[in-house]
């Protein structure tokens, strides 16, 4: 943990870094971090207790994972994450060139820091308390690790058009794995759970390389169009047009998964090539929004609770995992208040937790402090 020098500007609650980042990135990389850690593990257990009404049921349905085929608002989460993570990478590589830094220099960097995301990744989700056969090597933040790698590689190495070129590829090659490779005893183009090709490697070649090799480059599309998105950022087009680009970017990716998914369904477990480009239309409307309130309206201010939230992104995850917050909102707003509070327990319990992680955030934010890796 570092203290970051930035210069800043004033806004309702504390300062805002200034133009030296992305602010619209953090806003929405913040919103990506909200939805994908609290909706489903924390508010919907919270929701089921309450009256059957229109209201609480669509929460409830869009903060649940769709089971299989389909997109639920919380789907959105963790590629939005993917996309923006890629995207900051943009910006930083321009960053580290102007400072003088080489392409060896960037590479190592790439390294070192794919490096200590597995790490985390590794402590966080058991280290060494579990016998090897059990430990995960496909979960969130190991891929998270994977895509870092993949997409320093890519921004070293290739061009914008390149890029291009490879996102067509990783669509077109995931798709063809999907529906034309045969599954014995079943055919091909089965995308149920236990007919697709994925379900039968994983489960006839049990061993970590294989679970990597399955679970990891279908999402190196998602870490495609982040660079793209980023590429279109630093150019040197007014904010009004990034602005209108970007609702352009979600006009096309919402409209192309919706219309391949007529034939390849929307699908987070499979990561599809039409979940790909739906997805990636989602997080470019939000990204939109932020960005037209931030850079065209300047109405930065309405979006420091999530600026809070994204500027550190690695440590809001942490947190959120390593501290009993659980325990610390019912010794603030437990059993004692459940007459009060009726059905609507729960619920409070929930928020209470929500406002102790964002305050510890707030204090990160507010002394300048960020965790670089």
């Amino acid at each position: 943990m570092i203290r970051e020098n930035s210069s800043h500007v004033s806004g309702v609650g504390g300062s805002i870094p200034s133009q030296q980042r992305v602010l619209s990135i953090d806003a929405v990389r913040g919103f990506a971090l909200v939805v994908g850690l609290g909706a489903g593990d924390l508010i919907v257990p919270a929701l089921k207790p309450l009256p059957s009404t229109p209201v609480v049921n669509v929460l409830i349905e869009q903060m649940t994972h769709a089971p299989w085929h389909g997109f639920h608002f919380i789907d959105l989460g963790y590629p939005a994450f993917v996309i923006l993570l890629c995207s900051s990478m943009v910006f930083s590589f321009r960053k580290r060139r102007s400072l003088g830094q080489t392409t060896t220099q960037i590479l190592w960097h790439v390294i070192t820091r794919s490096a200590l995301i597995y790490a985390f990744a590794f402590i966080l989700y058991g280290g060494f308390s579990t016998s090897y056969d059990k430990i995960i090597v496909g979960h969130v933040f190991h891929q998270l690790a994977y895509c870092n790698l993949f997409a320093g590689l890519a921004l070293l190495a290739t061009t914008v058009t390149v890029r291009v070129v490879l996102l067509m590829v990783f669509l077109g090659g995931w798709w063809a794995i999907l529906v034309l490779i045969p599954v014995p005893g079943v055919g091909t183009g089965d995308l149920s759970p236990a007919g697709n090709v994925l379900h039968y490697v994983l489960s006839h070649c049990p061993n970590k390389f294989v679970e990597f090799l399955v679970r990891t480059p279908r999402m190196f599309g998602t870490c495609l169009v982040g660079l793209l998105i980023g590429d279109w950022l630093a150019n040197n087009r007014s904010q009004g047009h990034k602005t209108m680009g970007l609702f352009v970017f979600a006009l096309v990716g919402l409209n192309l998964g919706a219309f391949w998914d007529g034939w390849l369904p929307i699908n987070k477990l499979l990561w599809t090539p039409s979940f790909t480009l739906f997805s990636a239309g989602g997080t470019c409307a939000f990204l939109a929004v932020a960005h037209w309130l931030i850079e065209v309206l300047d109405r930065r201010r309405w979006l420091v609770p999530l600026f809070v939230v994204g500027r550190t992104p690695l440590a809001a995850w942490g947190l959120f995992h390593f501290l009993p917050l659980d325990d610390f909102s019912r010794r603030l707003a437990g059993d004692a208040f459940a007459p009060f509070f009726g059905i609507y327990h729960e619920l409070i319990l929930v928020l209470v937790q929500i406002v102790l992680w964002w305050l510890i955030l707030y204090w990160i934010y507010r002394r300048n402090l960020i965790l670089k890796i």
